[in-house]
């Protein structure tokens, strides 16, 4: 439920230059962080995407309260999900 909703955030807020897919969501053991990985196309703008939803992370807490029934939101950090480019690069070397 929280992927979705975290990528429901991201595709409202987003601009349309690139298109930003939550992949996983990792709670740590003791429920306080949450990773959230994420695939972007094209490829070449993951690192402004990255910054854009490090940049927008603030509202996010208010979008989920309203949203979910979470009552503790853990810390929230986005990190770049490679798998999909290094999928394609394997592709592209058979």
């Amino acid at each position: 439920m929280l992927m979705r909703v975290i990528a429901l955030f991201i595709d409202q807020e987003r601009g349309k230059e690139s298109l930003i897919t939550v992949t996983r969501v990792m709670l740590s053991k003791d429920l306080h962080k949450a990773e959230i990985g994420l695939s972007v196309l094209p490829d070449t703008l993951s690192a402004e995407a990255l910054v854009f939803v490090n940049r927008k992370k603030r509202l996010l807490p208010n979008f989920l309260r309203k949203h979910t029934s979470i009552n503790r939101l853990p810390q929230l950090d986005f990190v770049l999900d490679r798998g999909e480019v290094n999928r394609k690069r394997i592709d592209d070397l058979l």
